[in-house]
């Protein structure tokens, strides 16, 4: 009975402590870290960011900070609003090596990301990111006349030093489109998949992608847009199969490419991003 009673009270003292740590992370002046959000947020992404308020949260009984109506405003105009963004320290070995990870997850019109976020010497990401707006992307940045539409789903692992960006990507695309220079007339797809690998001495290989609308056309692609100190001077070295199963797009095609029969051209391209050579 002793140790019951003791037991019990011990339970009951930890679990004053805890609520009482928890009214006082309630009432901390969050406002206040409202500006070091902003000032941090800006170093990293290289974009001037707004945030509307700072506050605690609870998730999977931690606690979170959690940012609200957040805007980042991109040199050349293109702005991104961010309805809530959470950071909570995560659970990983990489705290012993003194490197901080933090579970992150934001929502926006762009589409929703979860993930981890490593800091340190080597800055990483390892999360997914969902219903990704592609035509918010910066493409015309990497490659005029380049122009991507859809919704895409993404896992990432990426790592960040001195050296460059280096990781994996795995990516799936639903009803899109995409025009590349510089023809520039948008071809829909219905869905597309694709497995790339970046690292800084050698660029962005395409291990595979796909495109297909079924019945109509496909693609199946690979290759690599080699490493450079301009994007639009990377150099291009990509292989790839197009079939063309509709009779009124083979019209089309062959007006860019040497179809066979049967509605199939083996091309490549070649050049840089900023001037490719289709061959």
């Amino acid at each position: 009975m002793a140790r019951a009673r003791l037991a019990r009270g011990l339970g009951l003292a930890l679990a004053g402590l805890a609520l009482t740590a928890l009214f006082s992370l309630w009432l901390l002046p969050w406002d206040r870290y409202r500006g070091f959000a902003e000032r941090e947020l800006s170093r990293a992404t290289g974009a001037a960011v707004r945030v509307g308020s700072v506050g605690p949260a609870l998730g999977r009984g931690l606690a979170v900070l959690r940012l609200r109506d957040v805007e980042v405003a991109f040199e050349g105009g293109r702005r991104l609003a961010i309805s809530e963004l959470r950071v909570r320290p995560a659970l990983s070995t990489s705290w012993l090596r003194l490197e901080p990870a933090l579970r992150v997850l934001a929502a926006s019109e762009a589409g929703a990301l979860d993930g981890t976020c490593w800091l340190g010497e080597r800055v990483g990401f390892a999360g997914d990111v969902e219903d990704l707006a592609l035509e918010l992307l910066p493409l015309e940045d990497v490659a005029a006349g380049l122009a991507l539409r859809g919704r895409a789903d993404l896992s990432l692992d990426l790592a960040s030093d001195a050296a460059g960006l280096a990781g994996e990507v795995e990516l799936a695309v639903r009803e899109g489109s995409v025009a590349f220079p510089p023809y520039g007339l948008p071809i829909p797809f219905a869905s597309a998949r694709g497995s790339l690998a970046l690292a800084p001495e050698r660029g962005l290989a395409i291990e595979l992608l796909e495109l297909e609308d079924p019945g109509r056309f496909s693609v199946r692609a690979s290759g690599t847009i080699g490493a450079s100190p301009s994007p639009e001077l990377s150099p291009l070295d990509l292989s790839a199969r197009v079939e063309v199963l509709d009779p009124a797009l083979r019209s089309l095609f062959s007006q860019v490419l040497a179809l066979d029969a049967g509605g199939n051209a083996d091309l490549r391209l070649t050049g840089t991003l900023g001037a490719p050579i289709l061959r």
